[in-house]
């Protein structure tokens, strides 16, 4: 996701990103993505993130949107991968991964030797899409 990572568009929320991560900005994250692949029951993505902490702030509340639809919920106190899960999806479909952050803050408004202004919630470090396999014993759909 930093300056080293191969997307190619933000949509808003996002920081300029650095050497090897980008910073959310603002309550709001978007991306959309085209996809290259269909998508099946065993599709996820993984959010290589770390919360904005502070004293002021302990942790952070990330409720995750795909298409529209609540995916998932993390509370984040340190470095973690979230995994979120898709829906089928065909070759050509768009898919919208929104990350409204409640709790995203102001490193200057909490820490008094800070002077960074800008509003963040997630450092992310990387986004995969990953094919699970299903559980032994459960037929694929």
């Amino acid at each position: 996701m930093g300056t080293s990572g191969n997307l190619l568009a933000y949509n808003r929320g996002w920081s300029l990103p650095e050497l090897d991560f980008c910073w959310t900005e603002g309550p709001f994250a978007e991306l959309v993505f085209s996809l290259n692949t269909d998508l099946n029951d065993y599709h996820e993505l993984r959010l290589d993130c770390a919360p904005y902490v502070c004293a002021k702030v302990p942790q952070q509340t990330a409720l995750i949107f795909v298409n529209g639809m609540l995916a998932n919920v993390e509370i984040l106190t340190a470095r973690d991968v979230v995994s979120i899960p898709l829906p089928r999806l065909q070759r050509g479909s768009e898919l919208s991964l929104v990350i409204y952050l409640p709790n995203a803050s102001c490193p200057a408004s909490n820490e008094p030797a800070n002077t960074d202004d800008r509003i963040l919630g997630l450092q992310v470090f990387s986004i995969a899409l990953v094919q699970n396999e299903p559980l032994r014993g459960f037929p694929r759909r």
